[in-house]
């Protein structure tokens, strides 16, 4: 058991920056497979994530770094951020890609 654990109120009161962040560093330590399901349209599109525990999910990038995002996980559709690591490995791969052209 670590020597420090934060209280429940004090882990509930983390900022929104914060775990943003967390989700990012998860989409980079993390191995997805990204599937483009139109690749007609490279950046603004449908992808599909298939994640080493076996599971698949659809997320939509409708905007680079903006809001207009979706991922069919719960933690999309509970954690009130307009992101979750998903989305964030989608946009890292995308970056990726772009810098390698």
């Amino acid at each position: 058991m670590p020597k420090y654990a934060p209280s429940p109120a004090a882990a509930a009161a983390t900022s929104d920056a914060f775990e943003v962040e967390r989700r990012q560093r998860r989409a980079r330590e993390e191995k997805f497979e990204i599937s483009n399901l139109d690749p007609a349209h490279p950046v603004f599109s449908n992808f599909e994530m298939h994640s080493v525990s076996g599971r698949t999910y659809r997320v939509e990038i409708r905007d680079a770094d903006g809001p207009r995002v979706h991922c069919t996980c719960a933690d999309f559709r509970a954690n009130g951020l307009g992101t979750c690591k998903h989305v964030e490995a989608v946009r890292l791969d995308l970056r990726r890609r772009d810098a390698a052209v």
